[in-house]
């Protein structure tokens, strides 16, 4: 198994753990998260956006352009498939303008798909990651303070 370890500075060091050299590198993916030493939001969000897109296309023909399925229906499938890969880790990443930005084109571009209009009746997708992080704080400080 290989190991990593991110320095903001690129220091070369041999770095050995119980006779496995940890390999040092600069950028890496885990859990489907782009994690670097610059900390740049937007290269992680533009995979995830990609991702949502990607599935959003999948549905395409098959849901948002069905007819006979009610609106508030394909809503729904966009609310629980497509939103959480969108949003994935938004209660740790830091947010900016810009990737506030890239949230709201991407939701914009996938409900003028579904509905063929704006996003009216649909809660703001930067509003709702603010939610969800102000969740995951209270749940944190909720915690006990032994707790690992």
């Amino acid at each position: 198994m290989t190991r990593r370890t991110i320095e903001k500075d690129p220091l070369r060091c041999k770095l050995v753990v119980e006779d496995n050299p940890i390999e040092q590198v600069m950028q890496f993916r885990y859990l489907g998260i782009y994690i670097s030493n610059t900390h740049d939001p937007v290269k992680g969000l533009r995979s995830q956006i990609n991702k949502a897109s990607a599935l959003s296309g999948c549905l395409r023909d098959i849901v948002w352009s069905n007819p006979y399925m009610r609106k508030d229906s394909k809503i729904r499938i966009y609310k629980t498939c497509i939103r959480p890969i969108m949003t994935y880790s938004t209660e740790v990443r830091e947010d900016n303008n810009k990737t506030k930005q890239m949230l709201r084109v991407a939701e914009m571009k996938t409900l003028r798909t579904i509905v063929g209009k704006t996003r009216r009746g649909i809660q703001d997708i930067v509003r709702w990651g603010r939610q969800r992080n102000r969740q995951w704080y209270n749940h944190v400080r909720r915690m006990d303070k032994n707790r690992l």
